[in-house]
């Protein structure tokens, strides 16, 4: 945040970079894939799923009907070792909630049911095949049992028992809190209302398995640009997230959600790239992406914004048939090679090459020629190409910034983890009291923690004394801004830059002499090792 402005008391990053280069590995990574999109089943608000059958659970599976964006981009991930998840359901801003009212023994509404999933609102049609039903007890009249089903009333049906609950608020069981318990309450309604209890007269009239009704899904499609950052912002602060609108490609859209994305200087927008229109050639698909990144509706040039292509052909998980394909955007897959790289190495170890960027598919939208691949890199779009004996790998590393050092993917998630970790650890500091004692606390806390993430790889140097330094003393807090309730800390790292290019030169060894044979350059140019 490069202002002098501070609105509210807490920690601020503000960034100066300057080139600096080398490399490092070996630290695990914090960042969290995240994936919005306009669906009609699912919570409304951001909601980790640390599997794919927890993200079914919440958001359905495939089916014939609904073939979502969403899901493929949340299996790829998965498929390409993804650990978990965010996922953000932007529902249409007309959609409904399905209800139904629960009746007392004197036939007024004491409570009312209201489709949810995990004690979350979930507008939508979903709702309509949620049952409740109210089962009387034998003997009681003050406690009951409330079922719930979903999809039909038969056994199987059957998803919730919530036994001997009570409309009474003196009982341990009352239903309210039973129900709407965030720890053992319903995974498909909550309750609202109550009324002031009187035996024999409050108490749940019975009910046969009952469907709610009202829910629909809605036909106003939401504002991406205004509810995805919302959304993150209330539920997943101080969360650094790498973040993929499954197949959006409105550049007003993406803009807006770029610049909120450097605005908050922990979200990585992964932008999924023009949707395949058969039959097209190699060249045409790398002017589609080339577009993409000049012209009057381009993607920001903003290092917190990548690009990668084409698309990948995948065994269809949708289907039922054998053999069956789809193309699909690369970004889920990416973002599941970089959690199992984050995890095994660090985010100063971009997720591309053939040790690291290997991509499961089975072929691509197209194969880029050489001369496709010589158009692309300048425009910073990272491209996926076959490599013999390795598969299909990711072979670029470059944000859509042009400039140098954070022109580089591992680069600026370097930098949005040191932030995101520097804030964290000077928390303490808060409301402390600005004075020397203090200074030289947060300067021991934040060289501790450096001179941590330097042996194990994290920046451009092994030895701490060239890999950072932290400056937090009367030379950066005079008085003045001490008696205005700010201290200021200067941190400088070293920066790594990732290989791009190996030059390998060959010359003939004869007797008595050296003669230069030839030159191989390379692994993602017009020539040399890897081309293909």
């Amino acid at each position: 945040m490069a202002s002098n402005n501070y609105p509210r008391p807490g920690a601020y990053i503000n960034e100066s970079l300057l080139p600096l280069t080398t490399s490092g590995n070996n630290i695990p990574g914090e960042a969290v894939a995240a994936f919005a999109y306009p669906y009609n089943i699912g919570p409304v608000i951001p909601t980790f799923c640390g599997s794919w059958q927890a993200f079914v659970n919440l958001y359905g599976g495939f089916n014939v009907a609904n073939q979502s964006p969403l899901h493929f981009a949340v299996y790829s991930y998965f498929a390409n070792g993804g650990t978990g998840c965010f996922v953000l359901r932007c529902a249409n801003t007309d959609a409904t909630s399905a209800t139904l009212a629960l009746k007392d023994i004197g036939g007024a509404t004491v409570f009312t049911a209201t489709a949810a999933q995990r004690q979350v609102q979930s507008p939508g049609a979903w709702g309509l095949n949620v049952y409740v039903e109210i089962v009387g007890l034998q003997g009681v009249t003050n406690a009951v049992n409330l079922n719930v089903y979903y999809g039909g009333t038969t056994a199987t049906n059957l998803v919730e028992q919530f036994l001997n609950v009570s409309t009474n608020p003196a009982n341990p069981r009352y239903v309210l809190t039973v129900i709407n318990s965030p720890v053992s309450g319903s995974n498909y309604i909550t309750l609202s209302g109550g009324l002031a209890y009187s035996a024999g007269v409050t108490d749940f009239q019975t009910l046969v398995p009952t469907p709610l009704t009202g829910g629909a899904d809605g036909s106003s499609a939401p504002a991406l640009g205004t509810v995805v950052p919302s959304y993150f912002d209330q539920y997943c602060q101080q969360q650094i997230l790498n973040l993929n609108i499954p197949g959006q490609q409105s550049a007003g859209t993406l803009n807006t959600i770029v610049a909120w994305a450097a605005g908050r200087e922990d979200v990585f927008v992964l932008v999924d790239g023009p949707t395949p229109v058969f039959p097209e050639t190699s060249a045409t698909v790398a002017t589609n992406y080339v577009n993409m990144a000049t012209g009057g509706s381009s993607i920001a040039a903003s290092s917190f914004v990548a690009i990668h292509a084409p698309y990948l052909l995948v065994q269809d998980p949708s289907s039922s048939s054998p053999g069956a394909t789809r193309y699909i955007p690369p970004s889920g897959s990416i973002l599941g090679l970089w959690a199992q790289t984050d995890n095994l190495v660090g985010v100063q170890q971009v997720a591309a090459g053939t040790a690291y960027g290997q991509l499961s598919c089975l072929d691509l939208e197209v194969r880029f020629a050489a001369a496709d691949l010589n158009t692309l890199f300048p425009y910073n779009i990272n491209c996926i190409k076959l490599v013999p004996g390795y598969g299909f790998c990711v072979f670029g590393a470059r944000t859509m910034l042009q400039g140098y050092p954070d022109m580089y993917i591992p680069v600026r998630r370097v930098l949005m983890k040191i932030e995101h970790d520097c804030v964290e650890l000077t928390q303490f500091a808060m409301f402390a009291p600005n004075d020397p004692a203090l200074w030289t606390d947060i300067t021991t806390v934040l060289t501790n923690y450096l001179t941590t993430q330097t042996l194990a790889g994290l920046l451009a140097s092994m030895n701490p004394v060239t890999a950072f330094s932290v400056t937090c003393d009367a030379s950066n807090n005079p008085q003045s801004t001490a008696q205005s309730g700010i201290v200021n800390i200067s941190v400088a790292v070293a920066l790594g830059s990732p290989v791009e290019i190996i030059v390998i030169n060959i010359s003939q060894l004869t007797t008595g002499a050296i003669t230069n044979s030839s030159t191989s350059s390379s692994l993602g140019g017009a020539s040399g090792i890897g081309n293909t």
